[in-house]
């Protein structure tokens, strides 16, 4: 029988997978454990956060950066929004946090292991919805932009255009970050930050 590419405890039992991580064998990546020898990239890691995700879910914000390679490793509690219409609740003991949100066709990146937010989407949401933004959220925008073919003015043209946008102004004001983190050597080539994977 073949494995999946990122186990579980549905597939082997956990201590088997801790014992194979001390082994080398495998390591931690997301919500699964991956085996040493697999090719990260986005493909893996949404397949990673499966074993997390609620029915319908989409990886979001910081998630979503780490999916599309421009963080180094995923937040502590994953993030995941749900179309309009689904309703769910995350408990603060839950290892995940949900929020609504409205998703255009352009928005998303549906695969077979599950949902992520766009690149330009999640740049987006990054520069608007997180509390507190960091030095490594501005890098992580830049990437991501990079990836997207943009650059800060297009996701300035992006805000402006929407209608009613709860945060906008914020979000204007940080782009002065992400222009400065676009400028950075250490932002790197789009899908290769820095930092290495194991950090994950």
């Amino acid at each position: 029988m073949q494995l999946p590419r990122a186990l579980t405890s549905r597939d082997l039992p956990e201590a088997e997978l801790r014992a194979a991580a001390l082994d080398g064998e495998v390591f931690r990546h997301g919500a699964a454990w991956c085996a040493i020898d697999e090719h990260d990239g986005p493909a893996l890691r949404i397949r990673s956060l499966a074993p997390a995700a609620p029915p319908g879910a989409v990886a979001e914000l910081r998630t979503a950066a780490w999916v599309w390679e421009a963080r180094a490793s995923p937040p502590a509690r994953l993030e995941f929004c749900l179309p309009g219409g689904v309703r769910a609740k995350s408990s603060r003991s839950a290892p995940v946090l949900l929020r609504q949100s409205e998703l255009g066709p352009a928005d998303r990146v549906d695969t077979g292991g599950g949902a992520v937010t766009a690149p330009l989407r999640t740049a987006l949401d990054l520069v608007r919805v997180l509390d507190r933004f960091e030095p490594v959220d501005a890098t992580a925008v830049a990437a991501l932009l990079a990836l997207a073919g943009a650059d800060a003015e297009v996701l300035r043209g992006a805000l402006r255009a929407r209608r009613n946008l709860p945060f906008r102004e914020r979000a204007l004001a940080r782009l002065d970050a992400v222009a400065a983190a676009s400028g950075r050597a250490a932002v790197g080539s789009p899908g290769q930050p820095a930092e290495t994977r194991y950090t994950s």
